[in-house]
């Protein structure tokens, strides 16, 4: 499961931080139930539902991420889009995982991997040397 976050500039989407989860713990992310749960309720009324949701409790403030040139996974699939890809896999409650999937429809809004095509990926870490330096970033090889 991924939940992205979107960043815009006027009218157009220029980052995505994009954020990986399995179905491993017994126990739910509170924070992703709570979106879980609006989003459903929200296609269900005509209502705006409004609420406050904590981002940090979807990600892992600790994690290193990868930084690529990359488009969007929604039509029209724009490309030139930033992405930042937190490297760490969160765990959340396999019932989350299921009713989310119950609601979009999975597999309906999957696209297929694209091909690098010379692009470069870049991953960045938030570790430092025993010095306290904070290490170049690695560029990830095209595979």
């Amino acid at each position: 499961m991924e939940l992205q976050f979107f960043f815009s500039s006027g009218e157009r989407i220029v980052g995505i931080f994009s954020v990986l989860y399995r179905s491993l713990a017994a126990q739910g992310n509170e924070a992703l139930g709570l979106l879980v749960e609006d989003g459903i309720r929200a296609s269900e009324t005509t209502d705006t539902v409004t609420g406050t949701v904590s981002t940090s409790s979807l990600y892992d403030p600790d994690s290193s991420f990868f930084v690529y040139s990359g488009s969007l996974t929604i039509p029209p699939c724009t490309e030139g889009v930033s992405w930042f890809l937190q490297r760490d896999i969160l765990e959340v409650g396999g019932d989350q995982v299921e009713s989310w999937y119950e609601f979009v429809g999975y597999p309906g809004n999957s696209r297929p991997t694209q091909d690098l095509r010379g692009r470069t990926q870049t991953l960045f870490t938030s570790s430092t040397d025993e010095a306290g330096n904070t290490p170049e970033p690695d560029l990830v090889p095209e595979t």
